[in-house]
């Protein structure tokens, strides 16, 4: 069972809380920003979410401790077919290898 719309963010140390009335498996998956995204397979973040492993809440604390990397970055600017510069809210783009 994947658990949807389930937030929570990280205190300055890292630390977050993620509560559950239920003791049904989930998937945790993570986006932070300026880091790597996955899914947590028990050991490590994942790309793949069909390697994620399923995590269960138990009554008291489940404790999971994740490390995430920086992802790597391209930037530079966006114009319209005139050269203004074109200024959006957000931007959205999706990086896949060159090779697949």
């Amino acid at each position: 069972m994947l658990v949807r719309g389930a937030s929570v963010y990280s205190d300055a140390d890292g630390y977050y809380v993620l509560t559950s009335s239920s003791t049904s498996p989930v998937r945790l998956q993570v986006y932070s920003g300026y880091y790597v995204s996955g899914w947590w397979n028990g050991s490590e973040i994942t790309q793949d979410c069909s390697q994620a492993s399923d995590s269960i809440p138990s009554t008291g604390q489940t404790i999971i401790n994740m490390s995430i990397e920086k992802a790597d970055s391209i930037s530079g600017s966006v114009k319209d077919a005139t050269g203004v510069p074109h200024l959006w809210k957000s931007l959205h783009t999706i990086m896949t290898p060159a090779d697949g």
